[in-house]
C-alpha cells in the first residue's frame, strides 16, 4: 500500500472541523453583533444623560437666558452621536418655561429616538431581544 493514497478515514476529521467552525462562527457573529448594538445604545444613553446634566447646569447658572437660547447651546455641545437638527429625534424640554427664579429649580429633559437616529442596526426584536425605542434622561439643578 502506498503512502500517497488517501483513505476515507483521513477526510472524516476535516469535514467535522468545517461543520463545527460553521456552527461556532454563526454563534460568534451573533454575539459580536449584539455586543456592538448594546455598545451603541449604551454610548447614546450616556450622551443623553450628560447632555441633560450640562443643560440643567447651564440653565441654572444663567437664569436670565430664555429656553430657546439654552436649547440652542445644548444642541451645540451635544455629542456627535446624538446631535442633529431634527426635533423628532432629539427632543429637549426645560421647566420652568419662563424666567427662572433665584433658589428655584430648573429641570431639563432630553429624549432621543435611537431608531430614527440610525443607532439600532439590527432588526427589532432580534431573536426575542427588544431594543429601546426611546432614551430619556431628566436632570434638575438649583438656580444660583
Amino acid at each position: 500500500m502506498s503512502r500517497s493514497r488517501i483513505t476515507k478515514r483521513g477526510f472524516r476529521g476535516r469535514g467535522q472541523a468545517m461543520v463545527e467552525f460553521a456552527l461556532t462562527a454563526v454563534v460568534a457573529l451573533l454575539v459580536l453583533f449584539l455586543g456592538i448594538q448594546f455598545a451603541l445604545l449604551g454610548q447614546a444613553a450616556l450622551a443623553v444623560g450628560q447632555l441633560a446634566y450640562q443643560g440643567a447646569r447651564y440653565a441654572s447658572i444663567n437664569p436670565t437666558l430664555n429656553n430657546a437660547t439654552v436649547i440652542s447651546w445644548m444642541r451645540g455641545v451635544a455629542s456627535p452621536t446624538i446631535a442633529n437638527s431634527d426635533n423628532t429625534i432629539l427632543n429637549i424640554t426645560i421647566n420652568p418655561d419662563a424666567t427662572r427664579p433665584v433658589y428655584g429649580t430648573v429641570t431639563v429633559t432630553v429624549t432621543l429616538n435611537p431608531v430614527k437616529q440610525k443607532l439600532v442596526l439590527l432588526p427589532n426584536p432580534f431573536f426575542g431581544i427588544n431594543f429601546s425605542t426611546m432614551i430619556t434622561s431628566t436632570q434638575s439643578a438649583m438656580v444660583d
